[in-house]
């Protein structure tokens, strides 16, 4: 089904609303949120915005809103634009989170500069998730993408919802690892919903969009473009309770993401520096303050606290609900007993009786269904420990709340390092390095072969050094073409730019001849 398939006449008409909040010149993200959080949804905003001149003294928030901004609004100049997106919408196979929508993640809301909507593809359920995210640098070591897969899937397994932005290295890791334990991960995109990027991860897309969750705040079909992958970092922090930076370079997205989750006021985990050359951005964030951690039980033990306390406030706000209530029913019944007290006929008073009965039962049928509610939330099953319990989310405002934590004996077990969970994850490295031991050993089978075919001990350490240096030694005099086709073939990422600058260094190391014609040879002297 498309985006406009799923939603409601109510919902179009705040999609379209929206659209022309969005799309209108001088629209900035805070002054958006802004208007937004006063006036409680776009269509709400966009009428009381566009009301003539004579009406704005009766709302004094008008008046704190740029006079360009409610100008091109009422002149619709946003039309166009907004219409480009409204098809483009029809034509995508998601679904849109407004504003005015019970799953818009609360904290989320809380941002100064919120999205107004956000396209979502996959299991919107995880919004409501505890949720962690991993980020890094693209270009990381094995050592980084190994630990954060392993994170990734400890705490996958725990029930935690793995977050990260799908780019190439420690994200493809977080996201990969998550799964593998058959656990639930979401992609914050910076492109459109629809857009894969890179293109090498058209199967983790797919895999996520089935067993997880995608979500982009640009418009269907946006390309990617540098400057909204910063953009996109304060939706991964927002909605995660806290971040774990797994090796980053001092001038990188990864830095921008944990300054935008201390903005936040979210926790910041780094993984312990392997050496003096590891991670000089995560260095510089430990001695900032941020937490080293080896594995995901740090994580947990650290956050422990500020779930608890955030399960503390929800429970408490769920009594003080349900207690307000209770007495405003009470209040009801003292003033019909009055009312009906001297005044009325027999057949009145039998009938006042029977009405007060039947709300007595319902009142104390709704008071069990809320113990049961409370009991089936404190109390965690002996049999296994869950991460999460879900809670009975209160309607207040016509919004539920989402999602807290309790980790009761799950937490306990955890610090303990007996959680059973942490066998699967076990099973599951173990089946990995398998893997990789037989990766190696079909490496070394062809290094072999390369050594074997060209007679030179010298050449088989050529072909196990360098993937480029392979394709070279196995067909000889091979243009910059032929070993882009041949990189293709064998699924290796790379652009001809980079191909050609990886050329000229093993030129320059002399582990390479360039030939007339531009064709490359192996040099064995």
């Amino acid at each position: 089904m498309h985006v406009l398939d799923r939603l409601s006449d109510e919902a179009k008409k705040e999609f379209w609303a929206s659209l022309a909040l969005r799309c209108s010149e001088g629209a900035r993200p805070r002054l958006l949120a802004k208007i937004l959080r006063h006036y409680g949804s776009a269509y709400q905003a966009y009428q009381q915005l566009t009301l003539q001149e004579s009406f704005a003294p009766f709302d004094d928030f008008v008046k704190k809103v740029p006079a360009s901004f409610r100008t091109v609004l009422k002149h619709e100049e946003w039309r166009k634009s907004a219409m480009q997106e409204w098809q483009d919408a029809q034509k995508t196979d998601c679904e849109v989170i407004l504003w005015t929508d019970y799953r818009y993640p609360l904290a989320l809301k809380q941002l100064v500069d919120a999205p107004l909507f956000f396209y979502a593809k996959g299991d919107t359920g995880l919004l409501s998730y505890p949720t962690l995210a991993i980020v890094g640098a693209r270009k990381a070591s094995g050592h980084g993408k190994e630990k954060a897969e392993e994170i990734a899937g400890e705490l996958a397994s725990l029930g935690l919802a793995v977050v990260s932005g799908m780019a190439l290295g420690i994200d493809q890791s977080a996201h990969e690892g998550a799964l593998a334990s058959q656990g639930k991960t979401i992609a914050v995109l910076g492109t459109g919903i629809n857009v894969v990027y890179p293109k090498e991860h058209t199967a983790l897309y797919r895999k996520i969009a089935e067993n997880g969750l995608l979500i982009s705040e640009f418009s269907p079909f946006t390309k990617p473009i540098a400057q909204n992958f910063p953009i996109r970092n304060r939706l991964i922090t927002g909605i995660s309770e806290g971040v774990l930076i797994v090796e980053a370079a001092l001038k990188s997205g990864s830095l921008i993401t944990a300054r935008l989750a201390l903005e936040q006021n979210k926790n910041v985990y780094v993984c312990r520096p392997s050496g003096e050359n590891h991670s000089p951005g995560g260095q510089k964030l430990l001695e900032e303050g941020a937490l080293c951690v080896d594995d995901a039980y740090g994580i947990i033990a650290d956050l422990v606290p500020h779930l608890s306390v955030q399960y503390e406030s929800l429970c408490k706000k769920t009594r003080q609900a349900e207690q307000a209530e209770n007495a405003a029913a009470n209040q009801k019944e003292k003033k019909e007993e009055r009312i009906f007290a001297g005044n009325t006929s027999p057949s009145e008073q039998k009938s006042a009786e029977q009405k007060k009965k039947k709300s007595t039962k319902n009142t104390v049928k709704k008071q069990e269904q809320a113990q049961n509610t409370v009991k089936s939330v404190e109390s965690l099953p002996k049999k296994t420990y869950s991460a999460y319990t879900i809670l009975q989310r209160p309607k207040i405002d016509e919004e539920l709340l989402p999602l807290s934590l309790d980790f009761g004996e799950m937490a306990q077990s955890i610090l303990n390092k007996k959680n059973p969970h942490k066998k699967i994850f076990q099973q599951y490295k173990k089946e990995a390095r398998c893997e990789q031991k037989q990766k190696r050993a079909k490496e070394d089978v062809f290094a072999e072969q390369a050594c074997e075919k060209h007679g030179s001990a010298h050449q088989k350490a050529l072909a196990a050094d360098n993937p480029l240096v392979q394709i070279v030694a196995e067909q000889e005099l091979l243009t910059a073409d032929d070993i882009m086709q041949t990189l293709q073939e064998q699924g290796i990422a790379m652009d001809m730019a980079r191909l050609s600058s990886e050329l000229l260094m093993l030129e320059v190391e002399g582990k390479i001849v360039k030939e007339a014609g531009a064709r490359y040879r192996v040099c064995y002297e």
